[in-house]
């Protein structure tokens, strides 16, 4: 993971980092639910987080993109974070938000179902601000 530098994200300030690697290593810690290491290799993972002065998630930015049987496929999900210790509230995006270019079907890493991306829980230790 490199820092990139600070930025300021809705009037918060915060210090940007960024990860590339591939998907086998971004879901190590969970590696009792990958039925297939081999093929989570060829996906690449780009992640980018933007954490506060109190060690807190801002904004996150994650893609994932790889072969599938359907051809090339990305999931790109962009996570913001506010009002810590107020009650929450999850805005779903509109629908025209949300596309999709092509089908894809299990057991590829990129479509839902056990051991997916979009069953999957993001385990994130913030590196130590300096």
């Amino acid at each position: 993971m490199s820092r990139i530098g600070r930025e300021n994200v809705n009037g918060v300030a915060t210090t940007r980092y960024h990860l590339l690697t591939n998907l086998e290593v971004f879901l190590r810690p969970s590696a009792g639910h990958i039925e297939n290491a081999l093929a989570y290799r060829r996906v690449q993972a780009a992640l980018d987080v933007w954490i506060d002065a109190q060690g807190r998630p801002v904004r996150v930015l994650e893609t994932f993109s790889g072969p599938s049987a359907s051809g090339r496929t990305a999931v790109t999900t962009v996570v913001r974070f506010s009002g810590y210790g107020r009650p929450v509230s999850v805005r779903a995006p509109a629908s025209a938000a949300v596309t999709s270019t092509k089908l894809t079907t299990p057991p590829d890493p990129l479509t839902a179902g056990p051991g997916s991306l979009l069953a999957r829980r993001l385990f994130f230790q913030p590196p130590a601000i300096p």
